[in-house]
């Protein structure tokens, strides 16, 4: 969305911001603040003197003194349209990205010192409620990668091995449980079809799975040979529905 995109001032909403029940902890940048943003009756966002006394920078809000240049004031009225967190007025007095936290505590002291944040409250329900939920999917993903990295932390080193030959093993369709050890006319067999599988995988290289020593009169490595002797063991018990489907 453009920055100064026409906005529809109907059904924004008021400009009251409810926190209660929100996850303080969720992170907003400037053009989520600039959807928030009431626009003026011209239907635009004024980034240059928003709520009268802020402008909206690229990194953050800041005080706006441009009023200091074009008008005579009184100390009170020049003292109260530069009000700032931090007193530090070349810093933003909000500073993008924020936490929905940092939002409270900063529209807190602009209510204390009278000041002005015009924001519509259902815009920051619908940006809060987009927010969660990009957030309960990123950590579902982050846990699913987590109960992964456990699960294989805990497996021996030949169980390691033997999962990417498995997934190699229900991913193809050339073999069944029945001719893994067969040879096939100008085919590769079902170990060298399953080698070139995990050599594109890149799980032959140094420091992965299968790399190391090669066997005796083998152009695979030992750790391999061993995985597939184990593999072969146990295909029929695993796979009972691969046995015998005729072209499989």
């Amino acid at each position: 969305m453009d920055e100064e995109e026409f906005l529809d001032l109907e059904g924004l909403g008021e400009t009251f911001v409810d926190f209660d029940a929100v996850d303080k902890s969720i992170v907003l940048g400037r053009a989520d603040f600039i959807r928030m943003a009431m626009p003026t009756e011209g239907g635009k966002v004024d980034l240059e003197n928003f709520g009268g006394w802020l402008r909206i920078g690229l990194n953050g809000l800041y005080v706006n003194l441009d009023h200091e240049q074009v008008a005579d004031l009184t100390p009170e009225e020049a003292a109260s349209l530069c009000a700032h967190p931090s007193s530090d007025l070349e810093a933003p007095a909000l500073k993008f990205p924020f936490t929905v936290g940092e939002l409270e505590r900063f529209l807190a002291f602009s209510s204390e010192e009278g000041r002005d944040v015009p924001l519509s409250g259902k815009v920051f329900e619908q940006v809060l409620t987009t927010k969660a939920q990009q957030k309960h999917a990123g950590n579902f993903e982050n846990d699913q990668k987590t109960t992964s990295a456990q699960r294989s932390k805990h497996l021996t080193r030949l169980e390691q091995r033997l999962e990417p030959i498995r997934r190699w093993f229900e991913e193809q369709s050339d073999f069944s449980a029945t001719n893994l050890r067969s040879s096939q006319s100008g085919k590769l067999g079902a170990r060298d079809a399953c080698w070139s599988w995990l050599e594109q995988q890149g799980l032959t290289e140094i420091g992965n799975l299968f790399y190391g020593r090669y066997q005796n009169k083998s152009n695979k490595t030992k750790k391999f040979e061993d995985a597939w002797s184990h593999f072969l063991k146990d295909t029929a018990d695993r796979y009972p529905e691969k046995l015998g489907v005729p072209g499989y």
